[in-house]
C-alpha cells in the first residue's frame, strides 16, 4: 500500500503521510486530517490531537516513528507556500481540510490498484 502513492506529486506525499501515520499509531482519518504545523513535536516525535477535534474531546499525545517524522517534514515541504500554518498539513490541493468522505475515495482507489478492499477499519488488519 505505501508503494502506491505517486510521491512525485503533494497528494502522493499527502496520501503517504497518512497511510505511514493511520499505520504507525492508530491515529482516526478525522482527527489526523486537522493536524497543523504546530500540532507536530519534531523533538520529541510526537502529534498532539488537539480536544476540539479529537473524537474523545480530550486532548491527547501520539507518538509517532521517526519515520512517521520524516514522512511530516516532507509533507510540509511539498505544502504550496502560500498556505499558512493554519491550513492542515494534509488537506486537499487547493489548501482546505480533506474530508474523511476524499479521504475514502482516494483509498478505494488504492485499493482498486491493489486488487484488496481496503477501508480505514480494515487496512491496520
Amino acid at each position: 500500500m505505501l508503494g502506491i502513492p505517486d510521491t512525485s506529486t503533494f497528494a502522493g506525499v499527502r496520501d503517504y503521510v497518512i497511510i505511514l501515520t493511520m499505520l504507525d499509531n492508530g491515529i482516526r482519518p478525522n482527527e489526523l486530517l486537522q493536524i497543523r504545523i504546530q500540532d507536530i513535536d519534531f523533538i520529541n516525535n510526537q502529534i498532539y490531537v488537539r480536544e476540539e477535534y479529537s473524537k474523545t474531546r480530550h486532548p491527547r499525545a501520539l507518538p509517532i516513528s521517526r519515520r512517521v517524522v520524516s514522512a511530516f517534514k516532507k509533507g510540509i515541504h511539498a505544502r504550496h507556500e502560500a498556505w499558512d500554518d493554519d491550513a492542515p498539513i494534509l488537506c486537499s490541493f487547493s489548501g482546505y481540510r480533506l474530508s474523511s468522505h476524499n479521504l475514502q475515495e482516494r483509498f478505494r482507489e488504492y485499493s482498486d490498484k491493489l486488487g484488496v478492499s481496503i477501508t480505514f477499519g480494515t487496512y491496520l488488519l
